[in-house]
């Protein structure tokens, strides 16, 4: 007896170019089995689902997410359930949730509340380490499956705080355990952010000896790496490099050509990683669909003015002479770091996406607030970090649609949303990532088809991360589905009004159970935390 017969639907396996009309019978939280030919007895199953115009796939896997701390608010996650999204990997960019250090230096303190304001709400901030979060998930009891990477930012907060050198050797004993613990304890790899302080003062030598680690477990390395403007090439090397050293596989978070200095160069970008892979490295990367990128407000200033910390730094924006040293540098056409400010354009592309006690700037163009307020747009910034002490957020837009679609193309290009939650106006990602490629990019503008769409949402970024019991349908796997129309899927997320669900996506199966039926949520909560 199943507990539910899927029926009527055209089935997208997540591995083959074509539909099936097949039955699925689920028992418990699998797929207890497939019948395409005579179908299976209704008298057979608790409950029939008439899926009649509906497509049925494998469920998504956002393998960049931002949900670290969010579950505490929202065990749903409903801004990603309802996309579809039925697996999300967290701790990305270097900044998993642990380990955290023993004891709290001032430093970290800062740091933590400038984290804390911007996506954690509830969050209690008692786990140490990568099993204690994954433990205190568990009691959540989230709706949707839930895996974490652990974060070279927060191995290197644990050790060296926020101090710009590299690590001695007992640091880096120190630093080597705390990354084979996380993995033994639940990570499935060691991401790193290194265009954040601390990532971004490591070395190429130190995230080797660290990635190394991860080998003995079977685990990937995801970077964000150290440019996607116009240092992307170097930064793409490196990655490599850490890859071929340490013998794993390397996921490019968010790969983009940002700025408009790096346009066109999707493709001669992406050959490095086809040459790559015919040279045995399994590098592949992840993108979101969307022209702009979305980051902290505090990463307009230059990685040199972080090694002290977030305190530190917010303590010198009140000073005048800072002021002015930093107005020279971020003003400067040519940096050795990630300059936001100059890869957007200026002022009129720099939007402010949250920054709370000040949310009269929320959605809007830092040039107009500035002109509104007979402002120099410099101080209007650095007084929105002080007030925020460090949270705010901002929205730059930098990419070229052209790149885009080159870098949705590439085989091994899964999609994830980089969705960070929060009140304001977050990036509209967060909310409407997996249907936008459905609406935008198979249905109307036919750069994939739904079948290449599919996958990429599915199987590839399963094998990506190496958990073999999702993202096919197939007898014995995780009954994880989502059914949805194309002629009616649409994403309703803007900018300038992000928090709005899709449309389109009825039904969502987590574990055999509906967790959203008929466009409602039902209360089931059946998310597994970690790989077993």
């Amino acid at each position: 007896m199943f507990d539910y017969l899927l029926k009527g639907g055209k089935v997208i396996n997540g591995k083959d170019s074509c539909f099936k009309k097949i039955d699925i019978g689920i028992k418990g939280s699998r797929i207890a089995k497939l019948d395409g030919s005579e179908g299976i007895e209704e008298s057979r199953a608790r409950e029939i689902i008439d899926a009649k115009g509906l497509i049925i796939t494998p469920g998504f896997i956002d393998i960049h997410s931002h949900d670290d701390f969010s579950f505490w608010n929202d065990p749903y996650i409903e801004g990603k359930l309802r996309q579809g999204v039925t697996t999300l990997l967290v701790g990305n960019c270097g900044t998993s949730a642990a380990p955290i250090p023993e004891r709290e230096s001032q430093p970290f303190k800062d740091y933590r509340l400038a984290q804390k304001g911007r996506t954690s709400g509830n969050y209690p901030w008692t786990a140490k380490s990568i099993g204690e979060y994954l433990d205190e998930l568990k009691e959540i009891k989230p709706a949707i499956n839930v895996l974490t990477a652990v974060g070279h930012g927060a191995v290197r907060i644990a050790v060296l705080g926020f101090e710009k050198r590299c690590p001695s050797d007992n640091e880096m004993r120190e630093m080597k355990s705390l990354v084979r613990q996380s993995l033994e304890e639940g990570a499935v790899g060691l991401s790193t952010g290194l265009i954040y302080p601390p990532g971004c003062y490591s070395d190429t030598e130190e995230l080797i000896e660290l990635a190394k680690e991860v080998k003995a477990k079977n685990g990937i390395y995801l970077s964000h790496i150290r440019s996607e403007s116009k240092n992307m090439d170097k930064a793409l090397r490196e990655a490599i490099l850490i890859g071929r050293s340490a013998g794993i596989p390397v996921e490019i978070s968010h790969f983009k050509c940002l700025g408009k200095s790096s346009w066109g160069q999707a493709e001669k970008r992406l050959a490095l990683l086809r040459q790559a892979r015919e040279e045995g490295i399994e590098v592949s990367c992840d993108q979101y669909p969307y022209e702009a990128n979305s980051t902290k407000l505090i990463q307009l200033l230059s990685p040199e003015e972080h090694k002290k910390g977030v305190g530190n730094l917010i303590d010198n924006l009140k000073k005048d002479e800072f002021r002015n040293k930093l107005r020279s540098n971020i003003a400067k056409k040519s940096t050795n770091w990630e300059n936001f400010l100059y890869e957007a354009g200026g002022w009129d592309r720099v939007m402010i996406s949250q920054a709370p006690g000040s949310e009269e700037y929320e959605g809007r163009f830092v040039s107009k607030i500035a002109k509104d307020e007979n402002k120099d747009p410099y101080d209007l910034v650095f007084d929105i970090i002080i007030s925020t002490k460090g949270s705010a957020t901002m929205i730059t837009f930098s990419m070229n649609e052209n790149d885009i679609k080159e870098i949705m193309k590439f085989p091994w290009t899964s999609i994830g949303s980089d969705g960070m939650p929060g009140n304001g106006k977050v990036h509209p990602r967060y909310y409407g990532t997996f249907p936008r490629i459905f609406a935008e990019y198979v249905r109307d503008k036919k750069v994939l088809n739904i079948y290449q769409a599919v996958k990429k949402m599915t199987s590839l970024p399963a094998s990506i991360l190496k958990i073999d019991d999702r993202g096919i349908i197939e007898e014995g796997k995780r009954a994880d589905l989502v059914l949805f129309d194309l002629e009616k899927i649409e994403d309703k997320a803007t900018y300038k009004n992000p928090a709005q669900y899709p449309e389109g996506i009825p039904h969502v199966m987590v574990g055999g159970q509906f967790v959203l039926r008929d466009g409602e949520l039902t209360g089931s909560r059946p998310g597994m935390v970690g790989i077993k």
